[in-house]
């Protein structure tokens, strides 16, 4: 059995480099988030292909060569999984009838109402283009070509997804505490994540979001900026403010003084799984799923509600 993992963030690479058997093949499609030598790295283990996600895009449409070169690509293999099957990915292996497995992205993605579909052009010419040779599917995993879908807790599927025979359960927690040591050996190897430093005071840990791509009350970098420094502001006399800048995160927090910002590129996920024992006595985000995936809390906070300036977040 011929498998293939398609992913396009850091933490669908990290759930694709444990899930996958030792002959299953990666298709990595996030080739602009790492660093130059992780992705050396990567590029090192055995069937793993990287490319972006932009290939997906209008060349799909204009390049006849390179689609049926893609569409071989893929009908090579007994069985693809991936995670994000409402974007671009979903609309290929949907247009040209090859079935795939739906991936849960974030924990518990399917307890919320479906996503609203975002434009992939501003350009209007060219999104009628690409939706009419490609129409996206709604909601995520009800293409025909989806199969079944993989999340993490049956019980909080709500009603909303009407193909509830599709959904299994595999939970979060049993995939991560049965990795091998072979396996958390090839990790330590390709991402390099430099030791969290403990300290003796408490500690707080704030999780980013790129929420300037998507919330209406954050329209701006520095608006986000503004957010998450009013969030340190108030731990930062009684504690060591930890802040994990996710990946799609284009901001500088560089310039917040007294402040430890972890790299961007690794999931925390991935810190606790090779070993970090350093506890935070609360994790913070505005409302990131990775906040219930970490052990090492005491408490979570989020800060959907906080108000900065006039702008309710």
């Amino acid at each position: 059995m011929k498998k293939l993992y398609v992913c396009q963030t850091v933490y669908q690479l990290l759930l694709s480099l444990i899930k996958r058997d030792k002959n299953d093949h990666i298709l990595f499609l996030g080739s602009w988030i790492l660093p130059q030598q992780v992705t050396e790295r990567l590029q090192k283990q055995p069937n793993i292909r990287i490319e972006s996600i932009y290939q997906y895009w209008m060349r799909m449409v204009v390049l006849k060569k390179e689609r049926l070169e893609k569409i071989m690509y893929f009908k090579q293999f007994d069985e693809i999984y991936t995670y994000m099957d409402h974007r671009e990915i979903g609309a290929f292996l949907t247009k040209h009838k090859l079935k795939y497995h739906l991936l849960e992205d974030g924990l518990n993605f399917f307890g919320h109402p479906p996503i609203k579909q975002s434009p992939i052009y501003k350009n209007r010419l060219k999104e009628m283009i690409y939706r009419t040779a490609y129409p996206f599917v709604f909601p995520p995993g009800n293409s025909p070509m989806c199969q079944t879908i993989e999340v993490n807790d049956l019980s909080v599927i709500i009603k909303d997804y009407s193909y509830q025979d599709k959904f299994i359960e595999v939970p979060r927690t049993t995939i991560l505490s049965t990795v091998s040591n072979e396996k958390k050996e090839m990790l330590r190897e390709i991402f390099q994540p430099l030791p969290i430093e403990d300290s003796t005071k408490k500690k707080v840990l704030i999780l980013t979001q790129p929420l300037y791509i998507s919330e209406k009350s954050i329209p701006t970098m520095q608006t986000q900026k503004q957010y998450y420094a009013s969030i340190i502001s108030e731990y930062i006399d009684t504690h060591d403010v930890y802040l994990k800048v996710h990946p799609r995160d284009e901001v500088d927090y560089s310039d917040i003084a007294h402040i430890r910002i972890l790299e961007s590129h690794i999931p925390m996920e991935l810190y606790e799984l090779l070993g970090s024992e350093v506890v935070f006595d609360i994790v913070a985000t505005h409302s990131s799923s990775a906040i219930e995936q970490i052990k090492n809390a005491k408490v979570r906070k989020y800060y959907k509600n906080k108000i900065i300036g006039n702008n309710k977040q």
